[in-house]
């Protein structure tokens, strides 16, 4: 197994997202992809550090955040129905689109 290779399984395995990994290891969150794009060859040593980092975090995993659902405009309980939001998301961008339209008719397609 190489070490990219053997650097996803952890990843998947622990939850932890690419960029975090790449900004613990190499202080550059897109440390991964330049060295998949071959931007960047990591040295042996470098290499030898991030498996003992590997290593010595083998058994990590990265708990999801919880997800806060905040009350819906409407007063109903999002968590309950998080299909509301898509229904807040209409009614504000309908709100957006017509304070623009007073405002900047001739950027609406009103003059």
């Amino acid at each position: 197994m190489t070490l990219l290779e053997e650097i996803h399984a952890f990843l998947a395995r622990s939850g932890m997202s690419r960029g975090a990994f790449g900004e613990t290891v190499a202080r550059d969150s897109g440390f991964l992809g330049k060295w998949q794009k071959g931007a960047l060859r990591p040295s042996a040593r470098r290499q030898a550090q991030i498996r003992v980092w590997l290593h010595d975090n083998r058994d990590m995993v990265i708990q999801s955040p919880s997800r806060h659902y905040d009350v819906a405009p409407s007063g109903i309980n999002v968590a309950a129905n998080p299909d509301l939001w898509v229904d807040d998301a209409q009614i504000a961008s309908a709100n957006l689109l017509a304070a623009l339209s007073a405002h900047h008719p001739e950027r609406c397609g009103r003059s």
